[in-house]
């Protein structure tokens, strides 16, 4: 997270704005939350997905 120059923008619906605005209450910054959570996320499902994607490059083609 040391070069962040790169926006990206997301849309939130009202309850999860809610419980994001609760962070800074007990001293979490917002923005470094949603980053360690999606950078979290991605590593389990790149995972899962590579896994697919090779499994499915490695079937052989078969017209018939």
């Amino acid at each position: 997270m040391d070069n962040l120059t790169k926006i990206q923008r997301i849309r939130f619906d009202s309850k999860t704005v809610d419980k994001l605005n609760l962070l800074p209450r007990f001293g979490i910054n917002k923005s470094k939350f949603i980053r360690k959570a999606v950078e979290e996320k991605l590593r389990a499902e790149l995972q899962k997905l590579y896994a697919e994607e090779n499994q499915l490059k490695n079937l052989q083609y078969c017209p018939f």
